[in-house]
């Protein structure tokens, strides 16, 4: 009783330890989710000095999950090892609610991102986006339209991106955010003025520009795109864009990409600094001479300097360039095809709002003109099968009566032979039978007086049959008279054979075994099985009417 008692009291003291455990963590953790935005480094060393070993539910293994994918990406470590979110993922799609959703597939799309898997991540995105329109978190929205704006940018879909950048930038002037507000302004900027809108992206830029800098090396990059942007539209601006350029690489510490270079080299070409165009073209053309970039910026100097071979053979590389990254992208999107219905989702909702009464009508009216057109197809379909029926229940009637004819044809010829054989035994039965008989008995007698008594009938019964070999036989004459001429018949259809083929042939017809027609016509039996093969190949290479009448007696 007591070692009962003690072991109630351990199993209950080990039930309330891990709970007490449990809560400990689950209050870490949510300690570590209340400064990871503000503190993500901190974040980052309290999440990995936890034992995961205590983790000793789903629900702290999706929070641990989530809270250490957020720390990594707030701290710019670009893991690729999606076990990291897993369990988040795997927990939140049956248990959580939507935030937790949202973000689990947001930092699995960035995780994917990190791979260089883009047409995987633009799936966990998308996921994302459609979680986060049941939710009130604009930080996240705003981050998750961001992120897609950016990988529309990199398939050069402009449309796409500044919808998105603009999605994402409303979001972030929903929250108290101000560093992404300011960030996902110069997006918007940047995102205009790759949409060739020139006007709204000048007018973004100025009041972008207006603002404090709140992250030095984002300005810098926004401001080179900027500069691009002013040198590469119309009318072009080539002293701005190096003033730009220069403030975004000196005041901000910018690093400009090898792209960057090239429009920087064209500008300066363009203001009559050759030297400096040049200087700057033999440094980044050894690092990259076959881009798209290379090839056009290239063409640019050249057409300025007015050497038209030179312009007109870069323009042609960079065609070239530009159809490769066209193909790419495409081929890219036949990837993608799989997550387009997410995609889809995701903007229904604002399509449908916009769609006129006009064109709710037209739809209405297209539908109704499909519908006839399917009824009208489906009926004349149905006619048609009937015709078919009607037509394969004819054929099947000419078939049943061809087929009861020659069923009838075949029971009459039945009938005849069946008759012919009856005349034949009952004419012949005292002759034939008696010979079958004893050619069997003398093959199967064991004694020599018997053997030699059974020998002498035979002997008499053989010599008389075989007074006429090479002639017809009353076997014959009986074939004839009772089977329409049927050896006849065959020495027409099958000449130049031997007296013996015809002889054994009418054999056949009489019904006598193959062995004892070895014995009447003193030969072996296999010499017997030669002939009669010999005999129906012959018949079978005849066109005759009779040939199955022939082949019935084999």
């Amino acid at each position: 009783m007591r070692r009962n008692i003690a072991i109630l009291s351990f199993i209950v003291s080990m039930v309330v330890f891990a709970s007490c455990g449990g809560n400990a963590i689950r209050h870490e953790l949510d300690d570590i989710e209340s400064y990871i935005q503000a503190r993500p480094d901190s974040a980052l060393a309290a999440i990995r000095a936890i034992d995961t070993n205590a983790l000793s539910s789903p629900s702290l293994k999706a929070q641990y999950s989530l809270l250490h994918a957020m720390a990594l990406d707030k701290n710019y470590i670009d893991t690729t090892n999606l076990s990291v979110i897993m369990p988040a993922i795997e927990y939140y799609e049956k248990s959580g609610d939507a935030v937790h959703r949202m973000r689990a597939w947001y930092y699995h799309g960035r995780i994917l991102q990190n791979a260089g898997n883009s047409q995987e991540a633009m799936y966990s995105f998308s996921k994302a986006l459609d979680e986060s329109k049941e939710t009130e978190d604009y930080f996240y929205k705003g981050l998750i339209n961001s992120i897609m704006a950016v990988l529309y940018a990199t398939q050069y879909s402009c449309d796409e991106a500044l919808k998105y950048s603009k999605e994402a930038y409303s979001c972030f002037m929903k929250t108290t955010d101000t560093l992404g507000q300011w960030i996902h302004q110069g997006q918007l900027a940047v995102s205009y003025g790759n949409n060739r809108e020139k006007e709204k992206s000048d007018s973004v830029f100025k009041e972008y520009l207006s603002r404090p800098v709140l992250d030095t090396l984002v300005f810098a990059k926004n401001l080179f795109a900027y500069a691009k942007m002013v040198l590469a539209r119309e009318p072009s601006d080539p002293e701005r864009c190096i003033e730009i350029f220069d403030k975004a690489r000196k005041e901000y510490g910018g690093k400009p990409r090898l792209r960057d270079y090239y429009f920087y080299a064209a500008a300066l070409e363009k203001v009559g600094n050759s030297e400096a165009s040049d200087r700057i073209l033999s440094k980044i053309v050894t690092l990259d001479s076959l881009s798209y970039h290379s090839y056009y910026w290239r063409y640019v100097i050249y057409r300025q300097r007015h050497d038209y071979e030179k312009a007109l053979r870069y323009l042609r590389e960079s065609v070239h360039a530009q159809d490769s990254v066209i193909i790419n992208n495409l081929h890219q999107s036949l990837e993608k095809s799989r997550k387009e219905y997410y995609i889809e989702k995701s903007n229904y909702s604002e399509e449908r709002r916009r769609n006129t009464i006009l064109k709710s009508s037209l739809i209405i009216s297209l539908l109704i003109v499909i519908s006839l057109v399917v009824i009208l197809y489906l009926y004349s379909l149905r006619k048609r099968q009937e015709i078919r029926i009607v037509e394969l229940q004819k054929v099947k009637e000419d078939l049943v009566e061809q087929l009861k004819e020659s069923n009838d044809a075949k029971n009459e010829l039945d009938k005849r032979v069946i008759e012919i054989r009856k005349n034949f035994y009952c004419q012949h039965k005292e002759k034939f039978g008696l010979l079958d008989r004893l050619f069997t008995a003398y093959y199967l007698a064991t004694y020599k007086e018997r053997k030699d008594r059974i020998y002498e009938q035979v002997e008499e019964v053989v010599s008389k049959l075989n007074a006429n070999n090479g002639s017809k036989t009353g076997i014959e004459d009986l074939a004839n008279k009772y089977l329409d001429n049927i050896i006849e018949n065959l020495r027409q259809d099958v000449p130049r054979q031997k007296p013996e083929t015809y002889q054994l042939f009418s054999y056949l017809v009489a019904g006598i075994s193959p062995k004892s027609i070895s014995m009447i016509m003193n030969i072996s039996v296999p010499a017997v099985y030669t002939r009669i093969h010999r005999l129906k190949g012959a018949i079978l290479k005849t066109e005759s009417k009779n040939q199955e009448k022939y082949m019935y007696f084999f």
